[in-house]
């Protein structure tokens, strides 16, 4: 009776640790442009990683500076290819598109989420900065480690 116990709570702990959404405030490192944390909330089932992100970005003085949804890559293909190429060999378990509209300029992100070691969730954030709309010629590539913080408060204050 103890390990059929036991085997529940070991099965409930990890769908808690493993199941649990993206939900939550981030960080970057580095900062991303001006965006000193991030507020994530995850959309449809909270115990899946498959649901879209409702994503807010806030500047130092925390103030919100825009929100957006961070779509859930659908295309199997596509996210086996971008957790090839840009996964870091860290056990990638989904893989989101953010495109917004900031300070006049379209940006797009890829946003590859694992369980970090320290039992947060991260994502590896890709930002490919092309030429032009034909997207031909890359002109920059940035990579963000975002991780779940666990001390900041519900105003946004870290």
């Amino acid at each position: 009776m103890k390990k059929i116990i036991a085997t529940i709570t070991l099965s409930i702990a990890t769908l808690f640790v493993f199941g649990q959404q993206y939900s939550g405030y981030y960080v970057s490192a580095p900062q991303v442009h001006e965006f000193d944390h991030f507020k994530m909330k995850q959309q449809k089932d909270p115990t899946k990683v498959e649901g879209d992100i409702e994503l807010h970005a806030y500047c130092s003085k925390k103030d919100e500076l825009w929100e957006m949804t961070a779509v859930f890559i659908e295309d199997e293909e596509k996210r086996n290819e971008l957790i090839t190429e840009y996964g870091q060999g860290k056990d990638i378990i989904s893989v989101h598109f953010l495109k917004f509209m900031w300070d006049g300029n379209e940006w797009e992100y890829f946003l590859l989420g694992y369980q970090g070691q320290d039992k947060h969730r991260h994502f590896v954030v890709i930002e490919e900065i092309f030429n032009d709309e034909t997207e031909t010629q890359l002109l920059e590539f940035n990579t963000f480690d975002w991780v779940k913080g666990h001390h900041i408060s519900e105003a946004g204050a870290p």
